[in-house]
C-alpha cells in the first residue's frame, strides 16, 4: 500500500501540539512547566506578603487567583509556543531538504519512506503509536520523531485506510517481538 504526499514545516507545529496534548510525556512536560510557573508565583506572592504584612491577605488571594489562572490558561499557551517554535525550527532554510513531496510504502518489514533526498526503511517495532486525526496522521518513531502526514496533502492513496493497515501490521510485529527477560 502506497501514499504520496506533500510534508512541510507546519506539519511538524501539528506534531508537537499533538505530542503536547496526548502523549504522556507531552502532558507530563507541560505539567511540570506549569508547575515551576505557579511556584515561581506563589513565591514572588510570599516574598510580597513578607515583606509588606498589612497587605499579607490581599497578596494570598492574589496567590490564588494567579495560581488558578496560571492551572487554567498556561497549557494552552505552552503547546502553542512550542508548536510555533517549532515551526520556526523547521522553517530555516538549512531544513528545506526535510520537507516537500514523499512517498510512503507499507510492506512486511515496515514502512519505507521515500523523498528526493533520502529513502529510509522505518520497521514496525520502532513505532510507538500510529495515530490519525481529522487534520493529520502521525507515525511517531520514539518520543519525538514522526512522520506527520497532513491529509489535505494527499496526493495519491487513501489515507485511512494506510493507517489501518499500518496499525495491524504495527500490531502483528510487535506481537511477535519477544519481550526480553529482566536480569537479576
Amino acid at each position: 500500500m502506497t501514499i504520496r504526499y506533500v510534508t512541510a514545516p507546519a506539519d511538524m507545529g501539528a506534531f508537537h501540539m499533538w505530542w503536547l496534548q496526548n502523549d504522556p510525556e507531552g502532558r507530563s512536560a507541560v505539567h511540570n512547566h506549569v508547575f515551576r510557573v505557579c511556584t515561581l508565583f506563589a513565591l514572588f506572592c510570599g516574598l510580597l506578603a513578607w515583606l509588606t504584612p498589612s497587605e499579607s491577605f490581599l497578596m494570598l488571594a492574589a496567590a490564588l487567583i494567579g495560581i488558578g489562572a496560571t492551572m487554567l490558561l498556561t497549557p494552552a499557551g505552552i503547546r502553542k509556543k512550542f508548536s510555533a517554535q517549532a515551526v520556526r525550527m523547521y522553517s530555516s532554510s538549512t531544513n528545506a531538504t526535510l520537507f516537500g513531496q514523499r512517498t510512503l510504502e507499507i510492506n512486511d518489514e515496515g514502512i519505507l519512506s521515500i523523498s528526493a533526498n533520502a529513502t529510509a526503511l522505518y520497521k514496525w517495532e520502532s513505532f510507538a503509536a500510529i495515530t490519525a486525526t481529522d487534520t493529520h496522521a502521525f507515525l511517531t518513531v520514539g518520543t519525538m520523531m514522526a512522520l506527520v502526514i497532513s491529509r489535505d496533502t494527499v496526493a495519491e492513496g487513501n489515507l485511512d485506510a494506510f493507517v489501518a493497515e499500518a496499525k495491524r501490521l504495527h500490531k502483528r510485529a510487535v506481537e511477535r517481538v519477544p519481550v526480553p527477560a529482566m536480569a537479576l
